[in-house]
């Protein structure tokens, strides 16, 4: 049964959600994406709030992750939410785009994230030291650049080009103090690279 589900969520946020400081992480992410962004994010601690049931919970998870068209998926943890795991592992089998989201300093394989993670991630956001406008602004950044990719036919899968990538400089010198803008013109990988909060495009 839906709770209020409609059709084109721009993200589906997917995180961990059981204690009060992921939701509370979670919860500020995600306003400030649709604040700065104006996106539509579809947010599983909102739309199952007050759900008991196992079932419900997860066909109204599946109809938000089916109905949106980028994957957030935070990756915190030694070994990341099984939960989120499963989101963006079916997300990158659906051919729609993950940004995956990395706070965590602990070691852990590859950049710091296991192998599948890192490879069906579209783009990985990593701050580890604890800069949350770094990591909110590079999220919004990394979010524009998915969301302008796949509202172009032919722009899923893992080739980035300057010529349909978002330049960073130029996004950041038009943003307004919220970190927002309305320009999506062209920007190089390596520019999204160069950030301080690490944006890595697996190839």
């Amino acid at each position: 049964m839906s709770r209020g589900i409609i059709l084109g969520y721009d993200i589906y946020f997917a995180a961990p959600l059981f204690s009060l400081a992921e939701q509370q992480f979670n919860q500020k992410l995600a306003e400030y994406l649709r604040r700065a962004g104006k996106y539509n994010v579809f947010l599983p601690q909102e739309k199952c709030k007050g759900v008991s049931d196992p079932q419900q919970i997860f066909d109204i998870c599946m109809e938000g992750l089916n109905h949106s068209r980028i994957v957030v998926a935070v990756l915190d943890g030694p070994d990341a939410d099984s939960g989120t795991c499963f989101e963006a592992g079916y997300a990158h089998g659906q051919n729609k785009p993950v940004l995956g989201v990395r706070t965590d300093f602990r070691m852990c394989e590859l950049h710091n994230v296991n192998i599948m993670l890192y490879y069906s991630s579209d783009v990985l956001v990593q701050e580890l030291t604890g800069d949350a406008d770094k990591l909110f602004t590079s999220v919004l950044m990394g979010v524009k650049t998915l969301i302008d990719r796949s509202a172009s036919p032919g722009h899923f899968g893992r080739t980035y080009s300057p010529d349909v990538l978002a330049a960073f400089e130029v996004l950041l010198n038009s943003a307004d103090d919220t970190g927002c803008t309305d320009d999506l013109t062209v920007v190089s990988k390596e520019a999204l690279e160069s950030l301080e909060a690490k944006v890595i495009f697996p190839s």
